[in-house]
């Protein structure tokens, strides 16, 4: 595993704004959506779809566990809610 912080996008974004890189109380947040049907059928009409904070600050053995995941909406939806994701959020 390769922590996020290690990858070439956030090194430039760094580059490009050292001001929030420098500063510790900053967070950087990932963002995770997953959609489930609940009775695995598909007869059943209702999706949920879940939105996952991560905090990327914390070591990479720590990050990923359960307890430092934020389950922050679900979004229970008959159809996938891409195109109004934007106004859930």
């Amino acid at each position: 595993m390769v922590h996020p912080f290690d990858g070439e996008v956030w090194k430039q974004f760094n580059s490009v704004l050292p001001q929030f890189s420098m500063k510790s109380q900053n967070i950087y947040l990932g963002l995770s959506i997953d959609g489930l049907n609940t009775f695995e059928s598909f007869v059943a009409l209702y999706f949920y779809w879940s939105v996952i904070l991560t905090t990327y600050n914390l070591p990479l053995e720590i990050y990923v566990k359960l307890k430092f995941m934020f389950l922050s909406v679900i979004i229970h939806s008959p159809y996938n809610p891409w195109r109004n994701i934007i106004v859930c959020l």
